[in-house]
Formats: C-alpha cells, structure tokens, sequence
C-alpha cells in the first residue's frame, strides 16, 4: 500500500511488522524537527483535523520520556507514549512507545524518525516495528494511519505560515487542499461555486453580483440560519488565476455601500486580502494573508484581538470548500465544535461553528469572510473573492 502523491503521506508496508511513511515539507529540517519535539508546536497540529490535544508531555533527550493524549472529534481517547532511545537534532529520532486505542488496547512499537533536506525541502521518513502481524493489523484499522495523513497535512500548513513573512497586525491562515490550484480559483471566483460553499455551516447565500476584474465588484447577501439577510462585498485589486487575488472585503448594504458592523463598531471597515496558490503536485497550498486596511488604531486593536477566533473559523469554512471540491455540495465539517477543556492553551481546536455575531469574526470572517460575521452582521462580513 503506497501514496501517490509526492508531498502527500506514502504509507508503505514493508514486512509483516513494519510500517514507513514517508513525506515532503517545503521547509528547513530544523523547523520539521521542532514540530515532532516541541508541545508549543505539537499542540497546533498533532492529531487529525477535528481533534483536541488533551496531553503534552515531551523530554526530548535519550532517556526521556514522553506522552501525547487526543480526544478526536467522534469523542475517541487515543494516546502515543513511550521513552526515547536516540534523540539527533535536527536529523533522528528513535524510541520504544505503546498507541493506546481506546477499545483496542495498547499497541507496542518500536519508531524511528529521519529527517534530511535538499534545496529547502525537508524528506521525513517514519519507520515503525510492531511486535506481530496482528499490532501492526490493528494499528491500520484503528484508523492511526488517515489520523496521521491528516497531521502531516496540519504540519505543512502551520510551516506555510511560519515560514511565510507577516506584516505588523497582520493574520496568516493556510490550508492543504486535495484540488489543483485552477479548481480552488474557480471556487473562489465562480458564483455557482461559492454558492455551495462559502460560509458557516446552515448559511445561506441568496444574492450574488459578480464582476471579477481589477476595480470589479462581487456583492453578496447570507441569511443565517432563521435570521436577516445581510450583505458583504469584495472589490478586486488584482487577478492572476490560478495562482493570486488580491481584493478589499467589507460589510455592505444591498446597493454596495460600505457600511460598519453594528455589533463589533470597532472592527475595521475595510480588510486588504491576498490569497496565494500554490501547486503541490496536484494539491494545493492555500495561504490567505489578512490586515486592516486605512484603520485607526482602535480599529487595528480589535483585529488583533479577533485573530484567533477568525483563524479558527476558516477551518469550518475550509472544510466547506474542500466538500465542495471533492464533488459534495459543500456542507462537509469538521465534527468538531472547538469547545476546548480550558479554552485558554492557544491550541488549535477546530471551529465553533456558529455563526454567531460577537464583534470579534468569531467564526473567521473578518479577513475575507470565511465563516461567520467579523465585519458584518451574520455571515455578510467579507468575501472570498
């Protein structure tokens, strides 16, 4: 059993015990080796899309031990924990650890991990021994392998915007989409398309006008689940499909006139948005940079403070888009509710979901609308494009 795709995850067996996967990051080895070492790090991707990090507990040097516990967004306890035997940074790691299955059991294995760079591009490779046929049986069962996948997504997302330069009060989100960069352009910039699956989860989209050329305008009503129709709008600055737009999004009445959130008086009128594709052989890296445009300081402070919620908000949003994508209608989620044990860990937990209005884009609009309200009443806030 082996991937196809370069920057993707390829799980091969290799004997009857053992497991590799391999995978491509487009940054420098000692960044990958800090994501596999550091809980500051591991909080912000380890596990699949969904999932909350209950557990964090790291020693990374020969004898150390750690332990990683997830609560995946069906509610499942798993866990990863063990003693290192070998610790080279940036290039090895080797231990002995147990996966703990809920309903399975523990599961004992022997990993090693290496890491090697060329021209900016780091190649992990993960070999992983298991006791008998049947552990390593159960280990691909339990569904650790699609979990896996979807982490080292989550890892190539989180480099993308750690490597990826930030203005002052600026927000950086990224995404790692099964779609070729024309398709996800087409997404973002097609009436019929957004339609399917722009917003948070129950939103409708009820009106578009879309004039996609530089000085163009695309105009936009969303009405919430049992509420008002309100409107967003985007004025395009530049267009180079399939690969970068750049457009001002807003909150507006029905004629296009920008007009200022009611709820959130302090979030800024307008929000200069750039978003980037780029192709991972037949995927794509999406990266979507966000800041206040002509704001006072005021304004400035209160996109700050809503960063957070916004950047949780587009993993609904994304979700949608990546439904859609895939040939569904765009309602895909990612199970999760975001409601973290302590809420006060910065770690990324997924959505809430809810569209609600609390002035801060709670639900990640506010930088190009992705799911809630940030700069408009109920979902109009900001556009896509």
């Amino acid at each position: 059993m082996t991937g196809s795709d370069p920057d993707g995850p390829q799980l091969t067996i290799t004997s009857e015990t053992e497991v590799v996967v391999r995978r491509a990051f487009p940054a420098p080895q000692e960044l990958v080796f800090e994501a596999l070492t550091r809980c500051r790090q591991l909080r912000r991707w380890c596990g699949e899309r969904g999932s909350m990090l209950t557990a964090c507990e790291v020693d990374a040097r020969p004898g150390g031990a750690f332990r990683l516990a997830e609560r995946t967004r069906t509610g499942a306890a798993r866990a990863l924990a063990g003693t290192y035997r070998e610790v080279t940074a940036p290039s090895r790691l080797d231990c002995s650890c147990a996966f703990e299955v809920g309903g399975r059991g523990r599961l004992e294995a022997r990993a090693s991990l290496t890491l090697s760079e060329r021209d900016g591009v780091t190649l992990l490779t993960a070999t992983t021994g298991f006791t008998s046929r049947e552990d390593r049986d159960a280990y691909l069962a339990s569904g650790l392998g699609r979990a896996a996948a979807e982490a080292y997504d989550r890892i190539a997302e989180m480099l993308a915007v750690d490597t990826t330069p930030a203005a002052e009060g600026e927000l950086v989100v990224a995404r790692l989409l099964d779609a070729r960069p024309e398709q996800v352009f087409a997404a973002w910039t097609e009436t019929d398309r957004l339609a399917r699956w722009w917003g948070p989860p129950g939103f409708e989209m009820v009106e578009q006008r879309l004039d996609l050329r530089p000085g163009g305008l695309h105009l936009y009503g969303m009405r919430p689940p049992g509420g008002r129709v309100t409107w967003g709008k985007s004025v395009y600055r530049e267009i180079l499909p399939p690969e970068r737009l750049v457009y001002l999004s807003a909150a507006a009445d029905e004629d296009g006139a920008t007009v200022r959130n009611a709820s959130a008086p302090e979030w800024p009128l307008e929000v200069l948005n750039t978003l980037t594709l780029f192709d991972m052989h037949g995927r794509t890296m999406l990266i979507l940079r966000g800041r206040p445009e002509g704001a006072v300081a005021a304004e400035r402070a209160a996109f700050a403070a809503g960063t957070g919620h916004v950047s949780r908000g587009f993993d609904a949003t994304f979700a949608r888009l990546q439904a859609h994508l895939a040939g569904g209608e765009g309602d895909g989620d990612d199970g999760d509710d975001g409601d973290d044990a302590d809420g006060d860990d910065g770690r990324d937990d997924g959505p809430r979901g809810d569209g609600r209005d609390d002035g801060t884009g709670g639900d990640g609009t506010g930088v190009a609308g992705s799911g809630g309200d940030g700069s408009g009443d109920d979902g109009s806030g900001a556009d896509p494009g």
